[in-house]
């Protein structure tokens, strides 16, 4: 027997109370918000709606808010998902990796859509909520941390590091957006290289090494290219690789041109590039990772010394 449109609804979705501390105040929502009259649920603010006080006192005034939420686990209700795991991180991070890698799909096959950018924005905000929960989530979370090698794993890796970076140097919640994001995205240029260069278990010749070190200036450009133009989250996609001896690329920057943002992201994406395995070599534990960053010849004078020190500090 076929569903009736209303039986079909019913087994996908819901509606579920919403707690009003859990909106961010200067932000678009992303879903409806509604409230129960009877046995009917009544939008009471729309989708996309930018959230001013006075929005946010309005809605205060109701005892009991509500969101419809599809039963099935996706970027605008992971966070729902995760509220109700609080405490078991195994499971919080298989939430963010599933729908990291399904919104990853979106953004490796294509340019991206409305939905995908606002997906990633979910994410984000996701971590962010995480770390206002427990704010030694990465301390206690990182041995469940995946050493599988991709693109999507690798990106929200250096994201989550990266917003418990700037949890420790008490960032703003707009600059932990911001560095999120850039965390997401700042390798995706990644996705213009060949794979066998990729993969390569030898040396890389010239041309190989030019290609490697041009993905930083793919990535900006793909990320322009779907109007995320925020002059932070661009420089630090653009300038990731570069180090305080000018030793990175592209561009070979000396230490005061490069800023805190791209400082960061070079951190969290060398870190988590030791600790998984690679083609070329095993992987470093998280001990080995930070104690090559801070003593090892190659690496002394290439990070900003203090950030270095506070993300030691926020793992052990």
């Amino acid at each position: 027997m076929k569903q009736t449109l209303q039986e079909n609804f019913n087994s996908k979705y819901k509606y579920t109370p919403f707690d009003i501390k859990n909106l961010k105040l200067e932000s678009n929502l992303a879903f409806d918000i509604s409230i129960k009259k009877g046995a009917d649920f009544t939008p009471v603010i729309k989708k996309n709606t930018f959230i001013s006080k006075n929005i946010y006192d309005r809605l205060a005034k109701h005892t009991k808010l509500y969101v419809l939420i599809h039963k099935q686990l996706n970027c605008l209700n992971v966070q729902h998902f995760i509220s109700k795991s609080l405490g078991n991180n195994d499971k919080i991070l298989q939430y963010l990796y599933t729908v990291n890698e399904k919104n990853y799909t979106y953004l490796l096959s294509e340019y991206f859509r409305e939905d995908t950018q606002l997906c990633i924005t979910q994410i984000v905000e996701t971590i962010i909520y995480i770390f206002e929960k427990n704010r030694t989530f990465l301390k206690k979370s990182v041995n469940y941390f995946s050493h599988e090698y991709n693109l999507a794993i690798h990106s929200l890796h250096v994201a989550i590091y990266a917003i418990n970076l700037g949890n420790a140097l008490n960032f703003s919640h707009e600059k932990l957006v911001r560095i999120g994001i850039a965390g997401l995205l700042h390798d995706i240029g990644v996705k213009t290289i060949n794979q066998n260069i990729l993969n390569k278990n030898t040396p890389l010749n010239s041309d190989e090494i030019e290609i490697i070190h041009n993905h930083p200036k793919e990535s900006v450009l793909i990320v322009e290219h779907n109007h995320i133009h925020d002059p932070y989250i661009i420089d630090a996609i653009a300038h990731h690789h570069e180090r305080y001896d000018d030793s990175g690329y592209p561009n070979k920057l000396l230490k005061q041109q490069i800023g805190e943002e791209a400082s960061i992201i070079g951190i969290c994406d060398t870190f988590d590039a030791l600790t998984n395995e690679r083609p070329y070599r095993k992987r470093f534990t998280y001990f080995e990772a930070l104690k090559f960053m801070l003593q090892d010849e190659s690496m002394v004078g290439k990070f900003n010394t203090e950030y270095l020190q506070a993300f030691l500090k926020s793992l052990i």
